[in-house]
């Protein structure tokens, strides 16, 4: 009897769904013969690219199970594999017991499921309708995976502030976003005078595939070590590959930066007016982060030259403002549980109210 279990016979469901796939093995419960041979593990994942192995942060023997999660940064405390799961399609699995070996292929990259409703969708035409700000309209015109990273993570805040009527918090049920990063240095002669910039394309393999954006910009600084970012539309990005071309005549030393991103996605269509509230509770987080800031509530000393505006003064119309917006958006929660209330369904679903 194998001590494992062949790859084929595990249930549908054992290796859940993307875009984070947790691979976990274990011994056959069946097995009864020694076990002394398999006490020392080495687990590796591998593609038809490179080799993965895993990064164990406990004792690992066959006695034992391994959780090895890849596709996100682990947390403290997991196993992982220096692995995307998005660079391919199929991996094989390789278990090594001393001098006895298993392989197969254990499973299948699922892209991410898109859903009724794009997170994109409702910050943009929605929460950045209340909000106007410049800044994050700038950064979305550079670089919009940059942009979405960094708005997302207020959306995602703002999410759960939607909660009236309660039907309403499972019906937001949602595929989360996800991004990447890359980073690469024009290669050649920088101390060359004149410096040859490259004489054809160049593909730079950043083996991150199927995002929906790629954003590229040109990254330096300014004489105070601030850094700039600038667009870069001419790099042409292949979904399926993950790789990035260049056109010719690039200066060596140039350093790009390269921004993925995959939407978000509600699992349930939305309503107008769903995505309203929505857009509401996103700029209910945009100004609390943004006006409970510490520099302009800190004292400030002050003299003839220089008087800053009264800090207390000012906190404390903050304050009035953001209650009253807070106010304002749960008077609209409530007007619009009432609303599907009189209809008897979660507006515009044809979900029935208890």
């Amino acid at each position: 009897m194998e001590p494992w279990p062949d790859i084929d016979t595990i249930a549908d469901g054992t290796l859940p769904a993307n875009p984070w796939v947790g691979l976990v093995v274990q011994k056959n419960p069946a097995y009864t013969g020694d076990t002394a041979e398999y006490q020392t593990k080495f687990v590796v994942l591998s593609d038809e690219t490179a080799d993965y192995p895993a990064n164990a942060q406990t004792a690992t023997t066959f006695q034992t199970a391994f959780a090895g999660y890849f596709g996100k940064p682990p947390t403290a405390g997991e196993d992982s594999f220096g692995a995307s799961a998005k660079q391919t399609t199929r991996f094989m699995l390789t278990l090594s017991y001393n001098d006895t070996q298993y392989t197969d292929t254990f499973a299948y990259v699922v892209p991410p499921k898109k859903g009724a409703t794009s997170w994109s969708d409702v910050v943009t035409k929605y929460g950045q309708v209340f909000v106007n700000d410049e800044r994050m309209n700038d950064k979305y015109l550079q670089a919009p995976a940059q942009a979405f990273d960094e708005a997302f993570y207020y959306f995602r805040a703002a999410i759960p502030r939607f909660s009236l009527p309660p039907q309403i918090i499972p019906y937001l049920a949602y595929s989360a976003p996800l991004f990447a990063f890359y980073s690469w240095t024009v290669p050649g002669d920088t101390t060359a005078d004149p410096v040859e910039p490259t004489p054809e394309p160049t593909v730079v393999v950043t083996r991150q595939a199927d995002y929906e954006i790629c954003s590229v910009v040109v990254y330096t600084t300014d004489q105070f070590g601030n850094p700039i970012e600038t667009a870069y539309p001419s790099a042409q990005y292949d979904p399926v590959t993950g790789n990035v071309t260049f056109p010719a005549g690039l200066i060596p030393g140039t350093v790009y930066r390269m921004y993925f991103a995959i939407d978000g996605y509600f699992t349930n269509p939305l309503t107008d007016e769903m995505k309203r509230l929505l857009g509401l509770a996103f700029q209910l987080v945009w100004e609390n982060r943004f006006t409970g800031e510490w520099l302009p509530r800190a004292a400030k000393v002050s003299d003839k030259s220089f008087s800053p505006p009264n800090e207390a003064n000012w906190t404390r119309a903050q304050e009035e403002k953001r209650r009253g917006m807070e106010s304002s958006f749960n008077d609209e929660m409530r007007r619009y549980e009432q609303n599907c209330k009189w209809q008897g369904t979660l507006n515009g679903t044809g979900i029935t109210l208890l």
